[in-house]
């Protein structure tokens, strides 16, 4: 039928491409799921992501937040206080059961200081930018793996993700070059497919002085991702009581976001 797979009813023709991908997704993960259970370990060779992509919405100012150096099939990723301007995502094949690490590159930093603007005292301290600002970042699944990988998509187009119950933040280098995860089988929403967005971590601390403010602190900034390559991610291990179970990375929190999330969301609007 053309490269295309008519289904019946209301619902469209599912391109031959997606049937294809998907099916390559799960021949992957049932390859690496077979040397886990033949070998008991990891397999010593590393993956590169089946797909990424990465959404932008307009700041306040009306300026685009992508910055046009962010390489074809990388992440960009932006943020200022109380909105997520760009975020990105990478889907992999990983069996259920295992546990990995997830490696990106880190590049074209730009970092604001926070400002006290309002000038109030905090416990009679006025509260000054930091000289070392946070940049902080972390992985969350998404709530679907169907979305489309692609450079510079608009937010609407992006898929919600959730970072409530299953999050891990990320471990910046000493020389802020990469930023390391380690993932495992429960931030799946679909056993053997790893999918994750690459967000910010949004925050109301206040600088230096360990305490909180009552609204959001997130300094600003936005960086680059270039794209993953096949050492991006490394399987390390299994443990078969993982899915389901407590995320790697410890304790989960923090907030949804995406068009599909729901509530209130820390993500701009698309306009």
């Amino acid at each position: 039928m053309g490269g295309r797979r008519r289904a019946r009813g209301r619902h469209r023709d599912v391109p031959a491409r997606h049937v294809v991908r998907r099916a390559g997704l799960a021949g992957l993960a049932a390859a690496a799921a077979t040397v886990f259970a033949l070998t008991g370990s990891a397999p010593a060779q590393a993956d590169a992501p089946v797909q990424t992509g990465w959404w932008n919405a307009l700041s306040g100012g009306g300026q685009a937040a992508p910055a046009p150096t962010t390489p074809a099939g990388g992440l960009h990723i932006a943020v200022a206080p109380g909105q997520v301007l760009a975020f990105g995502a990478v889907l992999y094949a990983m069996p259920a059961d295992a546990t990995a690490t997830l490696e990106l590159p880190i590049t074209n930093v730009v970092m604001t200081d926070n400002v006290n603007t309002t000038g109030e005292t905090i416990g009679g301290v006025v509260p000054v930018p930091s000289l070392s600002p946070a940049l902080a970042l972390r992985a969350c699944p998404t709530k679907t793996t169907a979305w489309k990988a692609g450079d510079d998509q608009p937010m609407a187009a992006a898929p919600g993700y959730d970072c409530s119950t299953r999050s891990v933040t990320g471990n910046l280098a000493a020389d802020g070059k990469t930023v390391t995860f380690l993932l495992d089988g429960s931030l799946e929403t679909t056993p053997g497919q790893l999918s994750v967005a690459i967000v910010p971590v949004l925050t109301n601390a206040i600088p230096n002085l360990g305490t909180e403010a009552p609204v959001d602190t997130t300094q600003p900034f936005s960086l680059d991702v270039p794209k993953p390559g096949t050492d991006s991610l490394t399987l390390t291990g299994t443990s078969p009581g993982l899915a389901g179970g407590t995320p790697a990375g410890g304790a989960a929190g923090g907030s949804t976001g995406g068009p599909a999330a729901g509530g209130a969301s820390p993500v701009a609007a698309a306009g």
